[in-house]
């Protein structure tokens, strides 16, 4: 059951990263998010953002594998959410001039 609730999940990271980083949707993400951004660097924010949600997805699916497996999953599942976390932060610090600005 659980590795159904991740495969779920990743089917909406990954739906957030095709809007954010393909198609440059910044409606997904809330008005505070982009407010000290440049429209120059709309685009590469964007795509950065897109990025750490595909990652975040790309995590869910191997943890719901690795679950339905009955292998040692939890590694997995914290270095994925460390790196795709890791990368929107570094997105939002880079072109949004700080993490909670």
């Amino acid at each position: 059951m659980a590795a159904v609730l991740f495969l779920a999940l990743s089917i909406g990271m990954f739906y957030i990263a095709v809007e954010l980083g393909v198609r440059k949707r910044r409606t997904f993400l809330h008005d505070y998010h982009y407010q000290n951004l440049k429209e120059e660097d709309s685009a590469a924010y964007l795509q950065l953002m897109g990025v750490g949600f595909a990652v975040l997805g790309v995590c869910f699916v191997s943890f719901a594998v690795l679950l339905y497996l009955n292998v040692l999953s939890l590694p997995v599942l914290l270095s994925g959410l460390s790196l795709g976390i890791g990368i929107m932060f570094y997105a939002q610090y880079r072109y949004n001039g700080g993490i909670f600005s």
